[in-house]
C-alpha cells in the first residue's frame, strides 16, 4: 500500500488536462458519470523487469491534494493491463495487499 500511495502522489504531481496516449493504452481528458466530471490528472506505467505490466490513468477533481484523494471523494482509477490476469488471482492479491496495510478494524471497514 506504501507504494500504492507513492504511485498516487507521482500521478497526482503530473497533472495533466489533456487527453494522453500511455504504451498505446488512451485515457480521455475528463471521465464523466452522470452530474460527476473528473479531469484526468496523470498516468504512470508499472514494469517488473523489462516486462510491461500495466498503465493507468488516475481521474480526481481539480485542486485537490495527494492527502485529499484518499478521503471521501470522487476518484477514477482506469488500469490497461498488457498481459492476461485471472479475476480470482488479483482479486486475492488485491485483498491481500490491502490487508497488510490497514489495522484489522480497518480492514473490516
Amino acid at each position: 500500500m506504501k507504494q500504492f500511495f507513492f504511485a498516487l502522489t507521482l500521478v497526482l504531481a503530473a497533472s495533466s488536462t489533456q487527453a494522453a496516449v500511455l504504451n498505446g493504452a488512451q485515457f480521455f481528458d475528463t471521465y464523466e458519470e452522470g452530474p460527476t466530471t473528473l479531469p484526468l490528472r496523470g498516468i504512470g506505467a508499472k514494469y517488473f523487469l523489462f516486462v510491461k505490466v500495466f498503465v493507468a490513468g488516475f481521474y480526481a477533481p481539480a485542486g485537490i491534494s495527494a492527502p485529499e484523494v484518499l478521503g471521501d471523494v470522487p476518484k477514477r482509477l482506469e488500469v490497461a493491463y498488457f498481459h492476461p490476469v485471472p479475476a480470482r488471482k488479483l482479486a486475492i492479491e488485491t485483498r491481500r495487499r490491502i490487508k497488510l496495510n490497514l489495522s484489522a478494524g480497518e480492514y473490516e471497514k
